[in-house]
């Protein structure tokens, strides 16, 4: 990420200054740079441990959602095949009586005649 890279290259730059210092620089000048070297390296592996903790959360984040879709899905099919039975079997005793009713005008018209 940036802020890694960021982190990373200002870490170079201070690591740099450091070894261009010479024997001649005072020693508080030294002790600065080194330092500061120290403190943007520490940065720099904040900074990739922070990005590395980001990707684990959204992996987390992705695999909870795929798992809530597909628990959803089967909860959606069940309540549709509950409703497709139920639908079933109320034209099923429709189918019935109808048929009853049929037969029953039959039999009074054959009766009537």
């Amino acid at each position: 990420s940036r802020a890694k890279t960021a982190a990373l290259s200002a870490a170079k730059k201070a690591q740099e200054i450091c070894i261009t210092l010479d024997r001649s620089t005072p020693s508080e000048e030294i002790q600065l740079a080194q330092a500061n070297a120290s403190k943007t390296q520490s940065q720099a592996i904040h900074a990739a441990v922070v990005e590395y903790e980001a990707n684990i959360a959204k992996k987390r984040a992705a695999v909870s959602l795929a798992h809530d879709i597909q628990c959803w899905n089967l909860h959606r099919k069940k309540c549709i095949f509950d409703s497709c039975y139920e639908m079933a079997l109320l034209q099923n005793n429709i189918c019935h009586k109808t048929a009853n009713m049929w037969e029953n005008l039959r039999d009074g018209l054959i009766e009537s005649s």
